[in-house]
């Protein structure tokens, strides 16, 4: 997590004893314990993809019935024209 991402989620009105900001990826089962002792509501999450954890945090929420916000990466307009790939397979399919 870096400054300005907890800055602006303070800004947004959530308590800081509500932020849970850790670097790295964690298991589902990790995940899954700090949902439970925090006892979330709700998570917020951006699309980080396998490498920022994204998808074992998604899984832990959502067997636990935790509803999950998930804030996708803006459209870049530059792109537009060009290849763009979300994926190793869509990478492979083009190459």
């Amino acid at each position: 997590p870096n400054n300005f991402s907890i800055t602006k989620t303070l800004e947004c009105g959530v308590p800081a004893e509500n932020i849970i900001a850790m670097q790295g990826t964690y298991s589902k089962e990790l995940n899954m314990a700090l949902m439970k002792e925090y006892n979330v509501s709700a998570i917020i999450t951006k699309e980080s993809g396998e490498s920022g954890g994204a998808e074992t945090k998604i899984n832990a929420a959502l067997e636990l019935d935790i509803p999950v916000i998930l804030v996708m990466r803006p459209e870049i307009k530059e792109l537009e024209n060009h290849d763009v790939v979300r994926s190793i397979e869509e990478l492979e399919k083009i190459m």
